[in-house]
């Protein structure tokens, strides 16, 4: 699942914000802990001026991800 472009935000006046969002599940599926990279359900990329920015960003948004459990 990718958000399309519209749906993607970005600060014009600090240069910052959210490029991509991707979660490469299928509906139903479990997630379980990533011990590597290759295990990563998904990621959030965004751009800023320097990374501490940009992970900023990144933690912003993946604290309004939800995922619901049954």
């Amino acid at each position: 699942m990718s958000l399309p472009r519209e749906a993607m935000s970005a600060d014009e006046k600090s240069g910052e914000g959210l490029m991509d969002i991707s979660l490469a599940v299928e509906l139903g599926a479990t997630i379980r802990q990533a011990l590597k990279s290759e295990d990563r359900a998904g990621y959030v990329l965004a751009y800023a001026d320097t990374v501490q920015q940009a992970q900023a960003v990144c933690r912003e948004v993946s604290t309004r991800l939800v995922l619901e459990t049954a």
